[in-house]
This record gives structure tokens, C-alpha cells and sequence, in this order.
């Protein structure tokens, strides 16, 4: 579901037929995902979104699936979940720009590259088994990288650079360079 302001599609000719090569949209963007069930070998997945104030998708070449991305002007991403036992999950990320990949067929991100005044709003559910409560914090750094995996669309790797900073409701640290 994406809405807009203005959005303008290019096409392109494949094998006779028009099929989009190019979908902009400006002012007011929000791109919604809906969210993915279970599956036999996978978890369900968030809806996820995207606002900002300009979003350039590229299709691929038969104009069936994006295939990559760009985004700015005040970006905001949210329910993106991180790989690994934890459930943890990216509830927010701000940028000033984002650049993205997404892997063919499934529309799942694949790779994500954000800059200029980076947040990160993080949240782990509670862990049971431990008795672990509820965790929330957040992360900010001039850049950010990020890889996914095609299986379930968690995040593998997430780096920040930068002026990185990390906050939780008891402790704050600075770095140059987390991974």
C-alpha cells in the first residue's frame, strides 16, 4: 500500500508488453507492507512501513517485483525484526536517506544503507525461560548498514559508524564503530 502526494510511474517495453520500470513518490510518502504469516520453517513477520518525503523504487527487469530503493527527507522505518533467538526486533529507524536492495520474488529487504542523523529504536520481548522483563533502547550515529536474510527477512549484520552512541533505560556508551 503506498500513498503520496504525487506518484509517477515509468514504463518500459518487455517482451511486448508495458511493465513499470520506475515508481517515484513525493510528499507525504508512506509505504505499508502487510504482515507475513507462518510458515513451515519460518517465523510471521510484521507489517512493516515506510514514511519520508521522496521514495525512488527500480523494478526489475520484467517490471514484476522492486528490485531496489531509495529514500529521504526525515526517513522512518519500523517492524523490522532481528535474526537470532532473542525476537528482537528494529521498531523505528530514522535517517536523513536510506538506499535499499530487496531480494527478488520474496519483497523482503536485502540490504539497507542509511545516513545522516541515524536512530535506532530497538525491543526485546520478554524472555520467559529467564524471567528477563521487557527491553527497550535505542542507538543514533551518522551511518548505518544492515544485510538480511532471503529466508525470513531478519536483519544478519547490523553496523553503525559515526558518532555512535547506545542508551537503555540504565546505561549509555559512545563509540566510533560498533558491530
Amino acid at each position: 500500500d503506498l500513498r503520496a502526494e504525487e506518484i509517477r510511474i515509468s514504463f518500459r517495453n518487455f517482451e511486448g508488453r508495458s511493465v513499470p520500470s520506475e515508481l517515484q513518490a513525493e510528499r507525504s510518502v508512506e509505504w505499508k507492507t502487510p504482515p507475513r504469516k507462518e510458515r513451515q520453517g519460518t517465523r510471521p513477520e510484521p507489517g512493516r512501513s515506510l514514511t519520508a518525503a521522496f521514495l525512488k523504487m527500480l523494478y526489475d527487469e520484467r517490471g514484476e517485483t522492486p528490485d531496489s530503493g531509495s529514500a529521504s527527507g526525515s526517513v522512518v522505518v519500523s517492524g523490522v525484526p532481528v535474526g537470532g533467538p532473542s525476537n528482537q526486533e528494529i521498531r523505528r529507524l530514522q535517517a536523513d536517506g536510506i538506499q535499499f536492495r530487496i531480494f527478488p520474488g520474496s519483497n523482503r529487504l536485502k540490504f539497507f544503507e542509511g545516513s545522516g542523523n541515524v536512530r535506532v529504536f530497538f525491543q526485546k520481548p520478554p524472555d520467559p525461560a529467564t524471567d528477563a522483563p521487557a527491553q527497550e533502547f535505542n542507538t543514533s550515529s551518522k551511518d548505518i548498514r544492515a544485510t538480511f536474510s532471503e529466508k525470513d527477512g531478519t536483519a544478519e549484520t547490523v553496523s553503525q559508524w559515526g558518532n555512535f552512541r547506545y542508551e537503555d533505560r540504565s546505561r549509555s556508551a559512545t563509540s566510533g564503530r560498533p558491530d
